[in-house]
């Protein structure tokens, strides 16, 4: 077309607007990648936390249920007297048939934030603060004579996450 002259370059008025464009496209995106970095890491903080939890009850129950009585009328020697501790004596379940196992006794306590067993950290490598509670909200009359089945109920708390079992006692 004659007198049509052909435009070089980009106005400040349409630069601005391809910036406003861009900016309600990539703020939204921002806080929605924001948000889901946040709760990728409050997910792996929470698995790992149930990890923990679930690696020492497991070991917890695994001696808890062999412990042992003081002699054979009595019921299971088990401490939990003390906030956050527990203390009991057991007998390992895999010994050989025919023997008897030695006895073996166990402290586990929650102080400072950190989770010992018999005296060292406990697990391995476990930071301190990640659990954050020892109880045993249902504690059973161990003394009775004859005893009713025994038992013993231990929560761990890791912050949000718990992990609460009730263990049955063997009777030796």
């Amino acid at each position: 077309m004659p007198g049509t002259r052909k435009r070089r370059g980009t106005t400040l008025l349409e630069l601005t607007l391809v910036i406003a464009i861009l900016a309600m496209i990539a703020l939204p995106f921002a806080a929605f990648v924001s948000q889901n970095l946040k709760n990728t890491m409050l997910s792996r903080t929470q698995l790992k936390a149930q990890t923990v939890l679930e690696q020492v009850m497991q070991d917890m129950e695994k001696h808890l249920r062999s412990a042992i009585s003081t002699n054979g009328a009595t019921p299971c020697l088990i401490d939990v007297s003390t906030a956050g501790k527990i203390v009991f004596t057991s007998r390992d379940p895999q010994a050989l048939i025919g023997t008897v196992p030695t006895p073996t006794q166990y402290t586990y306590m929650l102080a400072s934030g950190l989770l010992t067993k018999n005296g060292i950290a406990y697990p391995d490598g476990l930071e301190v603060n990640l659990i954050t509670s020892l109880t045993f909200p249902a504690p059973q009359d161990l003394t009775t004579v004859p005893p009713a089945p025994r038992y013993i109920t231990v929560r761990l708390e890791a912050g949000t996450t718990a992990l609460q079992k009730t263990i049955y006692l063997r009777d030796y």
